[in-house]
């Protein structure tokens, strides 16, 4: 988009280079987000503008030789963050422990601790404190490497809510009907395009969401949602519009499910296997499933189930959703039996003993037992 800026023979901006998210209400964190969650790219604040999936890739190389201080690099490499790095290298085969903190709101990037000489390099994603932000101080700083002069400043534009009413009561009001509104205008009747971005189509973002689980990009379409069908791209209108969908359009009871967000990170959400099974069979009515078939990670071979799953009659025969939050765990989808039949499962397990995998591995095994008999 710099380029194309500079493409138009533009010299000089006089004032402010402005990210504006005021698309959507800057409601960054929806309810219950774990503030540790915070600091890493899969917790990356909620924003209408969005810029590099709002996280930055962080890389701690170690040093020549022991005692030497590691190598911290940030990529995209913007001048938003402060460093304040002290990782030091450790001997051969030593133990690597390199930690990333940031304080709730601030923009000091402490990383610690020490990694092996011998060690790869620890690669890790960052959530950027302030998308919008970010992008006018990336922009910014883009233009004046290409001889463009901008006299004011990079700054974030949010608009604040002032929609006092309680979560659980907005997000539960009924939707008259679920009829898209007319497409949004690029840009304000008088004003001059320079450049401009276009997103890949709606079915790549679901399969990238899918696959990797990308919780960003599931909350932008919640937020897509309520903007959409009620004019409104808060985190409450858009669980309003999918509360209105999976009630009246799918049947799911509504004592089945309550969601305050559209990833899943929020400690309030509440779901019952029999309401992701509903879902999950409705779907195969639509003329949209085959879309949303391939879009779920695959046994075995892609996304959140590619080390799962790695033997036959199961790899390439299982198409289904991961779910992990802290000590909760859940797998829903498709499974292709021997016989010819699909059978539609889902299987949620919560408060599992902290750093183990039995859940996961039994779960695996109930997947085995009804393509075996069925």
């Amino acid at each position: 988009m710099a380029d194309q800026v500079a493409n138009t023979g533009l010299k000089v901006v006089n004032g402010d280079v402005v990210g504006d998210d005021t698309l959507f209400p800057w409601e960054p964190y929806p309810e219950d987000w774990s503030i540790d969650d915070a600091v890493w790219g899969y917790g990356a604040p909620i924003s209408a503008l969005t810029i590099n999936d709002n996280q930055i890739k962080v890389t701690v190389t170690p040093g020549e030789a022991e005692g030497k201080p590691a190598t911290v690099t940030l990529d995209p490499d913007v001048p938003y963050y402060k460093l304040d790095a002290s990782v030091t290298t450790g001997g051969k085969k030593s133990e690597s422990a390199v930690q990333m903190e940031r304080m709730p709101g601030g923009k000091v990037l402490r990383i610690y601790g020490s990694i092996a000489v011998d060690a790869q390099p620890d690669v890790e994603e960052v959530a950027i404190q302030d998308p919008a932000e970010y992008a006018a101080v990336a922009f910014k700083t883009m233009l004046a490497a290409r001889g463009i002069q901008v006299t004011g400043k990079a700054r974030a534009q949010h608009r604040i809510s002032n929609d006092a009413e309680w979560f659980m009561q907005a997000s539960t009001q009924p939707v008259a009907d679920l009829i898209q509104r007319a497409p949004l205008t690029v840009a304000p009747a008088g004003e001059k395009v320079l450049a401009s971005h276009v997103s890949p189509p709606l079915e790549e973002n679901l399969v990238v969401t899918n696959k990797v689980s990308q919780n960003l990009h599931a909350e932008l379409f919640l937020r897509h949602l309520g903007l959409t069908v009620l004019g409104d791209g808060s985190t409450a209108q858009g669980a309003r519009v999918v509360r209105a969908f999976l009630t009246g359009s799918v049947g799911i009871d509504p004592d089945d499910f309550v969601f305050f967000d559209g990833s899943g990170l929020s400690g309030h959400d509440l779901v019952t296997p029999r309401a992701a099974a509903k879902l999950l069979q409705y779907a195969t009515t639509q003329p949209w499933f085959a879309d949303w078939k391939r879009s779920l990670p695959i046994g075995g071979e892609d996304g959140t189930l590619a080390e799962r799953f790695p033997k036959a009659p199961l790899k390439d025969h299982l198409f289904a959703k991961t779910g992990t939050l802290s000590e909760a765990r859940a797998l829903s989808g498709y499974l292709e039996c021997a016989s010819g039949k699909t059978v539609i499962f889902s299987i949620m397990v919560g408060n599992h003993t902290p750093r183990t995998h039995d859940d996961r591995d039994t779960m695996d095994k109930i997947v085995a037992a009804i393509a075996e008999t069925n």
